[in-house]
């Protein structure tokens, strides 16, 4: 890195409108060339060395209603520089959006993948004869008392199986005192949990992570998703998700907490604030057949709607659609997380396989 490296240094004042502890608040970097530092109100929040992506940090302990200070400091050059080298405009500094995300603190959407697997008659330029949809949407949860039943007897059966990975007597009597399913639930998920138990302490964390078993939550914790045509048609809606408990470390000492917000954050100092446990879950939404599953909802809602079809999207014809992943609470919509799809061929690919396939 030179040693003449031009610097930028930002600092922004703010105040959160309709601040409330119900919230996790998060600053999002959308963009900065090519080295950035970050400081809240005095404190250390990170870097970030991505350019063309956005990063973020939780300031939920940090976080004031008035007077909140936010200091950036943008360095030109980095070694991210040379990693990332390619042909363009160098121009240095804040090149996006710099926002305060406010999420639901009981329950929230942190992340989320989409995928269109296709299948084609013959090796190449074949005609399209299935699409898949895939959708895993990643959750955490502060609040205990929205887990179902279900969901409850997962978290109970994998207490038990850390227990029994790590010689926990207390948390396995705990577990021990649940109800009878729950307590059938945390044997066969300490039995799998405890396979392989000659194996050092990582592989223990491996197996006791497989133990949460999947469960259908019911409508008080559920996650939906529904795909619309680019200008707005709803193609498909409330897809369920197969929401699966999942767990974040081997012992309860390395599951992430946050810090909770506090109704006197003006004048507490970091690291005061209360610690919420978050408890981590996996949605799925898997549709074999969206060809299919779109003439279905034709017939089911007696629509000739052309726009029901699966269209691909390329140069001349840019066919995309909008996928929104919801987040219900409650029989309530808490959250709703959206982007763009669109079902692309990649011929390249395709060639290269029937050349050396």
């Amino acid at each position: 890195v030179p040693k003449d490296n031009p610097t930028g240094c930002y600092r922004h004042t703010f105040d959160v409108r309709d601040y409330s502890t119900d919230y996790r608040y998060f600053v999002v970097l959308g963009g900065a060339d090519s080295a950035a530092l970050l400081w809240l109100n005095g404190s250390w929040l990170g870097a970030a060395t991505d350019s063309r992506l956005p990063s973020d940090w939780e300031v939920t302990h940090l976080i004031k209603p008035t007077g909140n200070l936010l200091a950036v400091q943008v360095l030109r050059w980095s070694d991210a520089t040379y990693l990332e080298d390619q042909d363009m405009w160098r121009l240095s500094g804040l090149h996006r959006h710099v926002t305060l995300l406010a999420k639901p603190a009981e329950a929230c959407i942190t992340d989320y993948a989409v995928s269109t697997p296709l299948t084609f008659e013959g090796p190449v330029g074949g005609a399209l004869t299935k699409a898949e949809l895939n959708v895993t949407i990643k959750l955490e949860v502060t609040n205990p008392a929205l887990l179902p039943a279900g969901c409850a007897a997962a978290k109970q059966a994998a207490t038990a199986a850390a227990a029994a990975v790590l010689g926990d007597s207390s948390a396995a009597a705990g577990a021990a005192g649940a109800d009878t399913d729950a307590t059938a639930a945390a044997a066969a998920a300490a039995a799998t949990a405890t396979e392989g138990a000659d194996d050092d302490s990582d592989s223990h964390k491996a197996n006791t992570s497989k133990a949460y078993t999947s469960t259908e939550c019911s409508k008080d914790f559920r996650v939906t998703v529904d795909l619309l045509s680019a200008d707005g048609v709803s193609l498909l809606q409330n897809l369920p998700a197969k929401v699966k408990q999942r767990w974040y470390g081997a012992d309860e000492s390395s599951t992430p907490t946050f810090p909770a917000a506090s109704a006197t954050a003006s004048t507490s100092t970091p690291g005061q604030q209360q610690q919420q446990r978050l408890i981590g879950y996996i949605a799925e939404v898997h549709i074999n057949d969206v060809q299919a599953a779109l003439a279905a909802a034709v017939t089911d809602s007696n629509s000739s709607n052309a726009q029901q079809s699966l269209q691909l999207w390329s140069a001349e014809a840019p066919h995309l659609y909008l996928l929104l992943v919801q987040l219900w609470v409650g029989g309530k919509v808490v959250e709703v997380e959206g982007c763009q799809v669109r079902v692309v061929v990649n011929w390249t690919a395709a060639f290269l396989l029937a050349i050396w396939g």
